[in-house]
Order: C-alpha cells, then structure tokens, then sequence
C-alpha cells in the first residue's frame, strides 16, 4: 500500500522522484511552467548545490536549475511505501 505526503520540493533527498501538487504561481517564474513545473507533472530533484545554491531538477526529460527560495513554493506528493497490518 501507498500514503501520499505531502511536502515541499526542497524537503526532497537526490534522486527522489514525487508529483507536483500546487505551485504559488505569483511567485513561481513563468519560464518554470513552460519547463513544465504544473501540477500533475512528476519532478526528480538531480543535485543540490553546495551553500544553499540551487537545485538541479528534471521535470519530464527537461533538466534545469531553480533558486532553493523558488523551489520553496512548489508542494509535492510523495509516495512511501507502508507495510500493510
């Protein structure tokens, strides 16, 4: 069985894989949506820039890099597996 929780991107560890929730599109850079950061869309976190740099992603087969505080307002859902009683 899965249990969806719901998380921000940056609480994400590298090569975790979840799907896009909800963004906060005020804050959220347009380029971002055409690269594809719109909910229902599944995103990868690839790397972590050292110092609170920023994080490398792939979302469908496009990878880039966005500002740890953009990365912020984009909730995602990750599925952990559970044991079933």
């Amino acid at each position: 069985m899965y249990v969806e929780s719901v998380m921000r991107l940056t609480d994400l560890h590298i090569n975790e894989t979840a799907m896009i929730t909800e963004q906060d599109m005020d804050r959220l850079p347009a380029k971002l949506v055409d690269f594809g950061c719109v909910p229902g869309n599944v995103v990868t976190v690839v790397n972590y820039a050292p110092f609170n740099g920023p994080v490398y992603l792939k979302v469908q087969e496009t990878y880039f890099a966005v500002r740890k505080e953009v990365a912020d307002f984009i909730d995602v859902v990750r599925f952990e597996e559970k044991e079933v009683a």
